[in-house]
């Protein structure tokens, strides 16, 4: 869903988003995902598409996500609304439990990469 914005606020929510995004993909280059997983931008002719969801009040970006190559199954990444942080992003969980994807350093947590690790694909 496409929200209403309001500037500074929604500036500085949606660039947090991306830096977010942006130091998980860095982290991704640098030193892979654990295996089958990658983070995919999907119609890259096209810009970063910042949407709200409904059911938390949370931002993503709905053309940037982690996939799991082997079945295509994909997961999207989140932040809420208002918080300072520059690396808070969440992966909310088939099982509905959201886990924090970066450190306050921008570097991925040990739940995270713990998570992707047990993933049964």
């Amino acid at each position: 869903m496409a929200y209403q914005r309001v500037i500074p606020r929604d500036l500085f929510n949606e660039s947090n988003l991306l830096f977010a995004l942006g130091r998980l993909a860095l982290h991704a280059h640098e030193y892979g995902l654990p295996e089958p997983w990658e983070v995919m931008h999907i119609f890259e002719d096209m810009p970063f598409c910042i949407m709200q969801d409904e059911t938390n009040g949370g931002i993503y970006c709905n053309n940037v996500f982690l996939r799991e190559k082997k079945h295509g199954t994909c997961a999207m990444l989140w932040r809420p609304l208002n918080n300072r942080s520059r690396t808070l992003l969440y992966l909310t969980t088939p099982e509905c439990e959201d886990i924090e994807v970066l450190d306050e350093s921008g570097y991925v947590t040990k739940e995270f990469h713990n998570h992707l690790c047990s993933y049964p694909g």
